[in-house]
């Protein structure tokens, strides 16, 4: 039985069609949001802290996701992926 992608778990923005809980541009940008909003329920911590944190998600938005794709060990040229 061959393996089968669900089409409403891929993003349509990466251009190798990764599943979003696999892809390595997206995981990034989710462990962002979740440290800010772990660290803005903790009493504790500074305010620097979270605009640095807040300033990081916000770059990491605007780039995009196509940027960290170049990279992405699930980015295969179609002559590799048919070669293997």
């Amino acid at each position: 039985m061959e393996k089968r992608v669900n089409k409403k778990k891929t993003m349509s923005i990466c251009p190798s069609k990764v599943v979003r809980s696999k892809c390595p541009s997206i995981r990034r940008t989710r462990q962002l949001r979740r440290d800010l909003l772990m660290k803005q329920r903790v009493e504790g911590v500074s305010v620097e802290t979270l605009d640095k944190m807040r300033k990081n998600l916000r770059a990491k938005k605007s780039k995009g996701i196509s940027v960290d794709c170049e990279n992405c060990k699930y980015n295969v040229k179609q002559a590799e992926a048919t070669a293997e």
